[in-house]
């Protein structure tokens, strides 16, 4: 997809325009000082250059992509970056523990969130893909309000509300859209939702066409 020949009709979440930004700021302000005390390749080589251009890319075409691709867009960033950090400040031991463990979190709340719609993703699945034992993943959600598989669910809960209440989803049945964010079993699904928010799905689209 030549996402430069697309029109800009969507402009990215503020969010994600300073997440962007940042990134850019701090891995342009990083390399050029790291380079001036260590005997590294600059960055227009080997794989720091293509961190560069990507940067570069995302910066110009970013606000033409949909929330998807940026979600999409969040997780190559995060793994491109992270590789960065850790072959750059590993080197000069200067990376704090609790930065590590933010950088983490952020990784697997990004692939979460691209990756509600498959069934398989669970908290298995998500250590597997992060390399990392399940224990540590659960150790990474202790700082949070709640754990991995309370988070998936919780995060997929919110993705059907909001498509039971959307115009364009109304004629789409419910057990549709809760297969569509990963429910495979619509009576679970049912019990999910009426424990998160007091009201069957049925209910709360009804409620919703009448308001």
């Amino acid at each position: 997809m030549e996402i430069s020949q697309r029109r800009n009709t969507h402009r990215p979440h503020h969010d994600d325009a300073i997440f962007f930004a940042l990134a850019h700021l701090c891995m342009v302000d990083y390399a050029h000082r790291e380079r001036s005390k260590l005997d590294r390749p600059p960055a227009h080589q080997g794989v720091d250059a293509i961190l560069n251009n990507f940067l570069d890319s995302l910066m110009s075409h970013g606000p033409a992509c949909t929330p998807r691709e940026l979600q999409s867009l969040q997780q190559s960033l995060l793994d491109m970056t992270s590789d960065f950090l850790s072959r750059h400040l590993g080197a000069c031991n200067t990376l704090p523990a609790e930065t590590g463990e933010k950088t983490a979190l952020q990784r697997i709340h990004s692939f979460i969130e691209t990756n509600l719609a498959d069934p398989c993703l669970t908290p298995q699945a998500v250590a597997d893909r992060h390399h990392i034992s399940l224990s540590t993943l659960y150790a990474l959600f202790r700082t949070q309000e709640e754990g991995v598989a309370a988070w998936i669910r919780r995060r997929r809960l919110e993705r059907c509300r909001a498509d039971l209440v959307a115009v364009d989803q109304r004629q789409r049945p419910i057990h549709v859209i809760a297969a569509r964010w990963g429910f495979t079993d619509a009576a679970a699904f049912s019990r999910a939702f009426r424990n998160a928010y007091g009201v069957s799905p049925r209910a709360f689209r009804q409620q919703a066409r009448v308001a």
